[in-house]
Parts: structure tokens; C-alpha cells; sequence
């Protein structure tokens, strides 16, 4: 299990604080040189959408059963920290598998 990586444009070094703070695990941006890279990973978008579906159906449980008043709206509050918590969790092992196993390369510029 690996930690950090390397930019391959400028071979600076990505740690593992700098894939969570990118704001979608299929790109980040290089800290030193500052280009954007982009995530090479197979059925990403996939395993991304199936984790954020899973989410969506959980919160929209908890929205119903707020509707049907079989919950308060504390205990709707107390899921959806749950649920949270449990996203940091995904974000921390997707991290963690896309620095061990993925691949990243330079993004190229999008042309007018």
C-alpha cells in the first residue's frame, strides 16, 4: 500500500493529503508544478458512480421517512452524519487503492 506517487511531469512528490483534497478522484493537481493530472484507473467513473448511487438511495430513505414522520428530524440529522462519516471513509480507502493501483498522467488542455 502506497502513500504518495509521482508527478510525472516535474517527478515531484503527491502524498496521499493531496488526493483527498482534489475534488474528484479522477483528476488532481501536481503541488510543485502545479498541472493538472488525470487518474488512469479502470472503471473509475463506474465504482464512482455505484458508491455515489448507494449514498443518494440511502439519503433518500431517510428523507422519506422523515416525510412519513417515522423519524425526526434529529434522528434525519444523526443519518446524514452517518452517512458522512461513512463517505470520509470511502474517500480515505479509494485514496488508498488509487495511489497503490492507478496511474496518473498529465491532463491535457482543453482546445477551443
Amino acid at each position: 500500500m502506497k502513500l504518495h506517487s509521482n508527478c510525472p511531469a516535474c517527478n515531484g512528490t503527491l502524498s496521499f493529503w493531496t488526493g483527498l483534497q482534489a475534488l474528484t478522484p479522477f483528476t488532481l493537481q501536481c503541488p510543485k508544478c502545479k498541472i493538472k493530472l488525470k487518474t488512469v484507473f479502470p472503471h473509475l467513473g463506474l465504482i464512482f458512480a455505484a458508491i455515489f448511487l448507494v449514498f443518494a438511495l440511502l439519503d433518500a430513505g431517510a428523507i422519506a421517512l422523515v416525510i412519513r414522520h417515522r423519524i425526526t428530524v434529529n434522528q434525519f440529522l444523526a443519518a446524514n452524519g452517518g452517512l458522512i462519516f461513512l463517505w470520509l471513509l470511502v474517500e480515505i480507502a479509494l485514496s488508498l487503492i488509487l495511489f497503490t493501483h492507478a496511474k496518473f498522467v498529465p491532463k491535457k488542455p482543453k482546445t477551443p
